[in-house]
């Protein structure tokens, strides 16, 4: 299972929290965008945010808690990010923004909020390279992990056999959590690892029990 490291929770010190997840052993870095419009919180600044990565050598991933979010698509190309996530729901075409990510040979994924039923997104699986299952409701770290969630989870890691799509899980993940999504691919863990003292030490831990 692959690890990545959301800085939501430290995003006023974010220099200093994107060192510190560049020593551990997590796989990628996380990216939470969010635009005051889709959710009632900003991350970014579109001028100067790129400037924070330009010397990360991790994997970078992106989740795009945003409208229209073709229009951030060239910021995350100057980062070189590897993998994208978007709300369908936030975009005119969404099947068009899937090929545009993938022309630039990076990975794109759609995503799953808790109270969102999985059958409207069935017709995405085809076309997608990853699916990311909400456990918490987007907009803010630090949020508990949502029980009802395990059902989009259980649901899409079954098409999994239809399918060729990475299934990742975001939101309330610590070494209790993680046990309820040992299939995933990956998950994307904020504060467990980042509140702490010892990055590595959380994350040896999350690793321990899957």
């Amino acid at each position: 299972m692959k690890i990545t490291v959301s800085y939501l929770s430290k995003i006023n010190d974010l220099t200093s929290t994107l060192a510190k997840i560049e020593q551990t052993s997590a796989e990628a870095i996380h990216l939470d965008l969010m635009d005051l419009s889709y959710v009632n919180e900003q991350s970014f600044i579109e001028d100067t945010f790129p400037d924070y990565f330009q010397n990360i050598q991790k994997p970078l991933d992106a989740h795009l808690m945003v409208n229209n979010p073709e229009k951030y698509l060239d910021m995350l190309l100057k980062i070189k990010t590897e993998m994208i996530f978007f709300h369908p729901s936030t975009s005119m075409s969404p099947l068009e923004f899937i090929k545009k990510i993938k022309s630039h040979n990076i990975l794109a994924g759609i995503v799953i909020n808790p109270s969102e039923d999985t059958k409207d997104f069935l017709k995405y699986l085809e076309f997608v390279d990853a699916v990311l299952i909400m456990s918490v409701n987007p907009g803010k770290g630090g949020q508990k992990f949502i029980r009802e969630s395990l059902v989009n989870y259980e649901l899409i890691k079954e098409e999994k056999k239809n399918y060729n799509f990475l299934l990742y899980v975001d939101g309330g993940i610590n070494d209790e959590t993680i046990t309820y999504v040992k299939e995933a691919d990956g998950v994307i863990v904020g504060s467990y690892v980042c509140d702490a003292l010892n990055y590595e030490m959380q994350i040896q831990s999350l690793k321990n029990n899957i």
